[in-house]
């Protein structure tokens, strides 16, 4: 069996470079169907550290991981990417699937279905719902912004949210989700919606040994300089306003004006801004981090 997975954060490597959700879940599929002997896997990306035992097809349109790009730059690197990997798809021959990672930055989906090839998206984020929330505010329900969407023209910045996530829906046999929230908001904003499989993106099978988690914890209070003891609070994601990281900073410091925190409770915001206005919300942590 054939099988290609497209994924435009792939081939940097996790360990390496701060990934969100869609590069991860390619390294783990990765490491799972590259072990098996009935299954011929193909990966086209951009990174320069492949994945072992797949056959790789590096797409060369950047030195540097996509999340760094600012808006503007990443739409145009979604466009030679959706072109590049169509054009390789479809120069391998028989595929039988086709996975790809995120939607804007995913293939020609009429295309390739045109051409008899079977594309199944992995939703990581529903990218209507999230410019409605983020950059309109949720003023109006989704399901209208997307049919609004639909009905006029737009510039090719949105075309890549609402035009490819339209053409995935009409043009994919079966859509991945991670929720069955998610397929919920779909199923308002088009009616048309076919199959959908929900699909948990789970943990990664390593276990630790609790020697080893206890010597790691103990090397992270030394570097926070933390007394034994010392309560400390952790997050783990990228820096996006949708991650709530500003209302927790807010909530701590609610907490402490009514004396509610424990004594010498410290806060760790780990991970980088992302690339849809991360680096102002990045300054807004900053500011209320200091307060």
């Amino acid at each position: 069996m054939r099988i290609v997975m497209t994924a435009a954060h792939g081939g940097y490597g996790s360990e390496k470079v701060p990934l969100g959700g869609g590069a991860a879940i390619c390294e783990r599929l990765c490491r799972v169907w590259a072990g098996d002997p009935d299954i011929d896997l193909h990966l086209f990306a951009p990174g320069p550290n492949p994945p072992e035992g797949v056959t790789y097809h590096r797409l060369e349109l950047l030195e540097k991981a996509p999340s760094s790009l600012d808006e503007l730059t990443y739409a145009r690197f979604c466009r030679q990417f959706e072109r590049g990997i169509t054009d390789g798809i479809l120069a391998l021959g028989e595929v039988d699937a086709v996975f790809c990672h995120d939607i804007s930055e995913g293939p020609d989906f009429a295309h390739l279905a045109a051409a008899g090839v079977s594309c199944l998206p992995i939703f990581h984020v529903d990218v209507v719902d999230f410019f409605n929330r983020i950059y309109l505010q949720g003023i109006f329900p989704v399901e209208k912004v997307a049919r609004w969407a639909s009905r006029v023209p737009l510039p090719d910045l949105l075309k890549l949210v609402f035009n490819k996530q339209r053409e995935a829906v009409r043009h994919c046999p079966v859509l991945i989700l991670p929720s069955a929230a998610m397929g919920e908001v779909m199923g308002r904003c088009y009616p048309e919606l076919g199959r959908t499989e929900v699909v948990g993106w789970g943990s990664p099978e390593q276990v630790f040994a609790q020697t080893e988690i206890d010597q790691a914890a103990l090397e992270v209070r030394r570097e926070l300089g933390l007394e034994p003891g010392q309560p400390l609070l952790v997050t783990l994601s990228r820096l996006s306003p949708e991650k709530g990281q500003d209302r927790l900073l807010e909530a701590l410091r609610l907490g402490r004006q009514r004396g509610e925190l424990p004594t010498g409770l410290q806060l760790a915001i780990c991970g980088q801004p992302a690339f849809m206005q991360g680096q102002r919300f990045f300054s807004r942590l900053k500011n209320l981090a200091r307060d």
